[in-house]
């Protein structure tokens, strides 16, 4: 993966204001790091990134606000996107600085990017095919007399000097680019060449080629200029026809990795040749480098049909098919589509049996499907093919979803040294992490690892920051309970993106557990419907909605996405986890259909017994059957370390209460609502309307008239009763 490292522009505008005690100093800072950035724009211009040149630019003006470089290629850029009133204002800023600025003109001389294309398209075609004269005819009413720097400018020199009159404006002007950007060995490279076409200065060409041993544009041309000093010339200078063949031209290009500048020359032979098959198998190689596989495939395929048989374009072809079928599982992943991507991981293991890439991808996609022990076989497969560091940490993640975090911890102790000190800087590593110490007790070491995590380099606000690295960041202060500073990272990341399905369901994920499940409503209705269609493929999402429909009254919606999340494992042959089980039966209990509820809570309970919410809501459906006998019993089988934690949970005191209270039990009931009424106390709370009632009714039963009294006229008081509580 890619990374870059984001530049302040305050602390560029910092180095540029120093006091003036170290004023030249700070200047000298200051115009080492415009310079720097100017060369970085230059750079990204030059491969055709004009919108992260532009950002560059943008930059530079923050330190120096009348770069007249900057401001010349934000004109430019302007220009080319086709928003010529930005264009004018960058314009009207250069006159007024310098009315004579060469960056005038070429922002003027440059038209919008669509039409551009067109035309210069037509000239790599024309050069192609050998019509120098024409494509130079077509560059020059595009650039002038003096192009862009870049690829633009190599395919503008290198035409022009394959004209009868071009070579000398073409080496002049590849010597000045040569000269201005040294580290660009472009420049160097094509300037050598076209000076190895004159014997007179082939030996200077070969000079400025011999810079670069590691280049294989260069080393061809060195070994085409020895070729030509066999030949015999009948004049001072060889003719048009004794440069490299468009053919060898176009792979020329592409082994240099000028895609776009190959591309160009092997369509232009295709047009005049179309069953090419030479010039057919340099675009499916083109394809190849621009991660295009599915047009690879098409070209080397066309390249085979018309006679062109060579062990590297089978090998390539293969490597086409095999890269297309991954993408292909990438893509499925991406959509939570887990039943195709599993699909296209394995088919692509088929081609290629031990690839890590897809093994990799199987085991990522079996883990986002709830298959944790499968995807812990895969992962281990991943290590042993490629010890690469996201096989390791995907087999930590899926050692500790499969439910066994002391076992995951074991697994990540036996780790190697270099690959543990990389994850101790990855968020979503320190977050599992964190949660395996926290399940095994060693609560102390979760917080370590959180604020460790959480002291990880981040931006105050993560201005500048990929949405992916925000998104991980977000989801260590959700692990970390800080869910309001999660929610607005996630706000955030949808303010600039409101398609990024990671960032809804975070924010969901945050307000749900925030309690906040009002905002979690508005949420879910604002998501996209393609997006909240993709972000249901998630199972575990799809109980956190039903868990904020429920929380809303919205029961029937609720229920329907359950029944779905039940069915969706069902069907992959997935187990149904017990809190999804414990959801629905809470579900069938607020409905008031308790007799549904208890087998679904038996259900988790013989496999999960200390399961506190499961037991908790069976003895709440027993008693609101009038089961309260199996209930008294119920409470008798639970594990002595859960019963322990339940009796300091207010819920599950009040429901035992009742189920003592209808056996008879007076003062265990009474013993019950008292410990619920002081744990109200203890937090400074006033306890529920049902607790008080609960009470009444209990006092009404023992005859203690005088502390009923006290009961009805506190409730007689309480604004918050139903009708039905109220009678």
């Amino acid at each position: 993966m890619n990374r870059y490292v984001w530049q302040s522009p305050a602390l560029l505008l910092g180095v540029a204001l120093s006091v003036s005690a170290v004023h030249i100093c700070g200047a000298q800072a200051a115009s080492s790091a415009t310079k720097t950035l100017l060369d970085k724009a230059h750079t990204l211009e030059s491969r055709g990134r004009m919108d992260m040149a532009a950002q560059t630019w943008q930059q530079v003006l923050l330190a120096e606000p009348n770069n007249t470089e900057a401001l010349g290629g934000l004109a430019r850029a302007a220009k080319l996107a086709g928003n010529d009133t930005l264009a004018n204002t960058y314009l009207q800023r250069l006159r007024s600085i310098n009315p004579n600025d060469p960056g005038i003109t070429k922002a003027e001389q440059t038209t919008s990017q669509n039409s551009q294309n067109a035309q210069l398209q037509r000239a790599g075609k024309l050069a192609g095919q050998g019509n120098y004269a024409e494509a130079m005819t077509i560059y020059r009413q595009t650039f002038g007399q003096q192009p862009p720097s870049g690829d633009w400018a190599l395919a503008y020199y290198e035409t022009a000097a394959a004209t009868a009159d071009g070579k000398q404006h073409a080496t002049a002007g590849l010597r000045a680019l040569a000269e201005k950007y040294p580290l660009d060995a472009r420049y160097q490279v094509a300037l050598g060449r076209i000076l190895t076409y004159d014997p007179r200065t082939r030996a200077e060409g070969r000079r400025y080629l011999q810079r670069h041993p590691d280049n294989a544009e260069a080393k061809d041309a060195l070994r085409l200029s020895a070729e030509w000093d066999t030949r015999k010339s009948g004049g001072p200078y060889p003719s048009v026809a004794s440069a490299p063949s468009p053919l060898q031209l176009a792979y020329t290009a592409l082994n240099a990795k000028r895609f776009e500048d190959a591309q160009t020359r092997f369509q232009g032979i295709l047009a005049r040749e179309p069953k090419n098959a030479r010039a057919l198998a340099g675009l499916g190689y083109v394809r190849m480098n621009q991660q295009n596989f599915s047009g690879a495939i098409s070209y080397l395929e066309q390249a085979k049909a018309e006679g062109f048989h060579d062990a590297a374009l089978d090998r390539n072809l293969e490597s086409s098919r095999f890269f297309y079928v991954l993408d292909e599982g990438g893509a499925a992943l991406s959509q939570n589509d887990l039943t195709l991507a599993e699909q296209k991981y394995r088919e692509a293991l088929r081609m290629r049996q031990g690839s890590p890439e897809a093994l990799l991808g199987l085991g990522g996609t079996l883990l986002k499907a709830g298959q944790a022990k499968a995807a812990v076989l895969v992962m281990r497969q991943t290590i042993e093919a490629a010890p690469v560091l996201q096989g390791y940490r995907g087999l930590f993640v899926a050692d500790y979803e499969s439910g066994d975090p002391a076992a995951a911890l074991e697994t990540e102790r036996a780790f190697p040294a270099a690959i543990r000190a990389q994850l101790l800087r990855d968020p979503e590593y320190l977050r599992t992490l964190a949660s395996a110490y926290s399940d095994v007790g060693r609560e102390q070491e979760a917080q370590r690892v959180l604020r460790s995590a959480l002291d990880l380099p981040f931006p105050a606000n993560g201005s500048g920051m990929k949405a992916e690295t925000r998104l991980q960041y977000a989801d260590l202060l959700l692990r970390a309970n800080r869910n309001d500073q999660a929610a607005g990272l996630y706000r955030q990341v949808l303010a600039e993106d409101a398609k990024n399905v990671l960032a809804w369901q975070g924010l969901i994920n945050a307000e749900h557990a925030m309690q906040n499940d009002t905002a979690g409503l508005q949420s879910i209705e604002s998501m996209p419907p393609a997006v909240y269609d993709q972000a249901l493929r998630d199972p575990g999402f799809l109980s956190v909605v039903a868990a904020v429909y429920q929380a809303n009254g919205k029961l029937d919606l609720a229920q329907s996405l359950l029944d779905r999340a039940v069915a969706a494992r069902r069907s992959s042959g997935q187990v149904v986890s017990p809190a999804v089980q414990t959801q629905l039966a809470g579900l069938y209990l607020q409905r008031n259909e308790a007799a549904q509820a208890i087998p679904i809570y038996q259900n988790v309970l013989h496999e999960h017994p200390d399961r506190m919410d499961a037991q908790r809501g069976l003895l709440s459906a027993m008693h609101a059957l009038g089961r309260d006998q199996e209930a008294g019993a119920q409470i008798q089988q639970i594990p002595p370390t859960v019963r322990a934690q339940l009796e300091n949970n207010a819920d599950y005191l009040q429901v035992a209460a009742g189920i003592y209270a209808a056996l008879g039990q007076k003062r265990l009931a009474q013993a019950h609502v008292e410990r619920v009424k002081r744990s109200y106390a203890l937090q400074h709370a006033q306890p529920p309307v049902s607790v008080d009632i609960q009470n009444a009714w209990l006092l009404y039963n023992s005859t203690n008239d005088t502390e009923l009294y006290t009961q009805l006229l506190s409730l007689g008081s309480r604004s918050d009763l139903t009708d039905d509580q109220r009678r």
